[in-house]
């Protein structure tokens, strides 16, 4: 009994230290704590200075005040996170609306943009990981409850 709980113990341990490697359900879980990470970063920094950072400059304008961590902007499988921001109210200025995502395992992201994406979960560790304006809309099932 005791010599299946420190073989359990290693595999976690060697499942942590290596990464998520091949185990895409941990990959995605890292990679939702990532997302909302950043999404509270990206709010922060509108909260302060009332516009969303830019896309092409997210990282110059969320470092080193709100970004500490580089890794926010990478998710579990080495790939680089989305971010897209955009305006709906046209009587304010810059973005008032933003979504991060990752491409999930297979590192291709689906067409179109962040903001049309409707709200589903699923069970194809490829699909997109996308969280939006504060939630997750698009999310492996199980893994989020709203």
């Amino acid at each position: 009994m005791e010599h299946h709980l420190v073989l359990r113990i290693a595999l976690v341990a060697s499942l942590i230290l290596a990464g998520c490697g091949r185990v895409d359900g941990i990959c995605q879980k890292r990679t939702m704590a990532n997302l909302r990470t950043l999404g509270t970063l990206i709010e922060s920094y509108h909260d302060e200075l009332h516009s969303y950072p830019d896309p092409e400059n997210l990282a110059k304008q969320l470092t080193p005040t709100y970004l500490h961590n580089q890794a926010l902007l990478t998710d579990e499988w080495g790939r680089p996170i989305r971010y897209e921001c955009w305006n709906e109210d046209p009587s304010t200025p810059g973005c008032d609306h933003y979504a991060v995502a990752s491409a999930g395992a297979d590192g291709k992201f689906s067409p179109g943009s962040l903001r049309a994406v409707q709200e589903k979960s699923f069970t194809d560790v490829n699909e997109d990981i996308v969280y939006r304006d504060g939630k997750f809309v698009q999310y492996p099932k199980g893994t989020y409850n709203q």
